[in-house]
């Protein structure tokens, strides 16, 4: 299966949202799913394999945490020092939880093709 990003860079959510057609593609076996919402994309993955989903839902959580965190101009305005401390903290569960998807990845010899670079530049 073939899963390539355009050249240009896709918003932290657009990568989510590929992250989970391909996971959906693999353990599901279907390529006709572009165009599913994400809500129908992890009840396909949850359906399928449900080992898979948990780790795709511990990663998501990390995922969701450090995206909001990083692009809170409230907190950022408020309290830079908290801010920047937080951020780092929530970048290295981030950072940690995708190393466990690109290793289970590896291990189901699944090709993330352009999607491990999209995923490590959040």
């Amino acid at each position: 299966m073939n899963f390539d990003f355009p050249s240009d860079k896709k918003s932290d959510d657009e990568v989510m949202d590929s992250l989970l057609r391909l996971t959906a593609m693999y353990v599901a076996q279907k390529e006709d799913i572009d165009d599913a919402s994400r809500n129908k994309l992890l009840m396909l993955i949850q359906k399928s394999d449900h080992d898979v989903f948990q780790r795709i839902s511990i990663f998501m959580e990390a995922f969701t945490v450090y995206s909001f965190l990083k692009s809170d101009k409230d907190l950022r305005l408020k309290g830079m020092d908290v801010w920047k401390a937080e951020k780092e903290r929530h970048k290295t569960e981030y950072l940690e939880q995708l190393g466990h998807i690109l290793m289970f990845f590896n291990e189901k010899g699944w090709d993330m093709g352009e999607m491990e670079e999209e995923l490590n530049s959040i």
